[in-house]
Parts: structure tokens; C-alpha cells; sequence
């Protein structure tokens, strides 16, 4: 598979994914947004971080090790779950 081709395969995913969404009604959320979420919803997200195996009281150390981990990820198109 050559570069070109690699380009044509994900614009046609990120279209797909485009015209998926805005059947369903679904929008998109940027990095900015998420992490608006994040904090908006600290206690949610916390309790989530500790579900998930974070230590007492190492839940928000391991929330902003996420955030960190979130911000150094390329985010793909803006209908990628970059939390996946």
C-alpha cells in the first residue's frame, strides 16, 4: 500500500465516519471540550479512576496522568473517541 493510498483509505474513513454521526445525530467533541467535560464533571471523573483501579487517593493523580496522556495522543479526525 502505498502513501497515496493510505491518504485516499483515511479520507474515506473520516467522510464515513462524518456522514455516520450526522445521521445519528451525533457531534463531535475537540480536545478542548473533552477535557472541559472532564473538569466540569470532576467528581464523575474521578469516581471513574478509581473503578478502574487507580489506588485511594491516587484518583486525581491518575486523572491528570490521563489528561497528560490524552494531550500527547494525536487526536485523528474529529470523529475519532481519542478516549479509545
Amino acid at each position: 500500500m502505498t502513501d497515496v493510498d493510505k491518504e485516499v483509505a483515511e479520507d474515506y474513513r473520516h467522510q464515513r465516519q462524518e456522514a455516520t454521526a450526522r445521521k445519528s445525530g451525533v457531534t463531535s467533541k475537540s480536545m478542548d471540550e473533552q477535557l472541559q467535560w472532564m473538569e466540569d464533571n470532576k467528581e464523575l471523573v474521578l469516581s471513574i479512576a478509581k473503578g478502574c483501579g487507580a489506588s485511594s487517593g491516587e484518583e486525581a493523580a491518575a486523572v491528570e496522568r490521563y489528561k497528560r496522556a490524552l494531550l500527547s495522543t494525536s487526536p485523528g479526525s474529529a470523529w475519532d473517541d481519542i478516549n479509545a
